[in-house]
């Protein structure tokens, strides 16, 4: 069953791949997956757990930047609609809107924008596996 994570999610310290590990539904909810994938990667990128990412208090100021970064790159990437980045996180579509300004700011900063650049080349070629932002 480890050959389902990719080769550069292996060994990574701070990683939980249980979440990853779930066998999908017979029907599974798209924006759910496609937000798991895009947390193990933001996890793996900074350091902050995928648990964290997704607990629902806030935590610390890096667990919530992380879960800005993936709210954004779900949301920017891979397409998704406010409404489904919510769904993912189990957070108001306002969040994620607030979410998304915030990050896009944060882009003036060369430091940041070069990492949302490398998460984003390693997320937009999985966009069409997702086909997301087609919301009924």
């Amino acid at each position: 069953m480890n050959s389902i994570i990719p080769v550069y999610f292996r060994g990574h310290p701070t990683a939980n791949h249980a979440a990853i590990l779930e066998p999908p539904s017979l029907s599974p909810d798209r924006a759910v997956l496609a937000g798991r994938f895009v947390i193990a990667l933001v996890s793996w990128a900074t350091g902050v757990s995928e648990a964290a990412i997704m607990a629902p208090n806030r935590g610390t100021g890096d667990t919530a930047r992380a879960r800005q970064v993936a709210m954004y790159l779900l949301h920017t990437s891979l397409s998704a609609s406010y409404g489904e980045v919510a769904r993912a996180f189990s957070r108001d579509r306002t969040t994620v809107s607030h979410a998304c300004r915030l990050i896009e700011d944060m882009r003036d900063d060369p430091r940041h924008d070069a990492l949302l650049s490398r998460l984003e080349a390693v997320l937009v070629p999985a966009a069409p596996v997702f086909a997301l932002g087609q919301e009924a």
